[in-house]
């Protein structure tokens, strides 16, 4: 489900073996808590053009930085303790394992126009769903990687990777190993022919 995901326990890159599942509670509500903050440090950081040169933001853009000015101290101060709990976790976390992975999103990729998607008969808002798998490691400051993993009614889905902090170098390294695997003609699904994956900038992680 869109709540747990598989951490390898073994060094070596074993992708084959020694996997625990686990469910992470309060997984769903890391988006309310990184809208939060993100809303309020948003708003704070554009008030001044928000003011004065307001027709420089899209009408989308202008809402969450207007709703951000709404958001109380209190409701903020909660949840920035509740991030903190968060970076705790998958810090335990990832003191014992390799790595966590996890689906990049809880769907295929939707169609532009929607705005809900459905998942077994309940109705999703796209913003906050979108973000479901992803905002939980905008709050811990984890390195986190996309690895393409196929199609499901012809829509691109893949498998995200989260690493120990600082640890991107090697976190590259298994997402490598990881495509590699996917991608190979013995792989179930595989269509090969894959591209490497790559880091932008320099070419050395950071």
């Amino acid at each position: 489900g869109a709540n747990s995901g598989p951490a390898s326990r073994r060094s070596g890159f074993d992708f084959t073996d020694g996997t625990t599942w686990m469910v992470i509670d309060d997984w769903e509500t890391a988006v309310d808590v990184d809208f939060t903050i993100l809303g309020v440090e948003a708003s704070v950081y554009h008030e001044e053009n928000l003011r004065q040169r307001p027709e420089l933001f899209t009408d989308d853009v202008r809402k969450r930085l207007e709703w951000g000015f709404t958001l109380d101290g209190v409701t903020y101060v909660k949840a920035l303790h509740a991030a903190q709990r968060f970076r705790s976790l998958f810090d335990d976390l990832l003191a014992e394992h390799d790595f966590l992975a996890c689906p990049g999103m809880p769907c295929p990729a939707p169609d532009a126009a929607a705005r809900t998607v459905s998942i077994q008969g309940r109705e999703h808002r796209i913003d906050s769903l979108l973000c479901r798998n992803t905002a939980i490691f905008n709050l811990t400051g984890l390195p986190a990687l996309a690895v393409p993993s196929g199609f499901e009614d012809g829509l691109p889905v893949g498998i995200q990777m989260i690493g120990a902090r600082l640890q991107e170098r090697k976190l590259i390294q298994m997402g490598q190993q990881l495509h590699d695997l996917l991608a190979s003609p013995e792989s179930p699904g595989a269509s090969g022919g894959a591209t490497p994956l790559t880091n932008s900038g320099s070419g050395e992680p950071r």
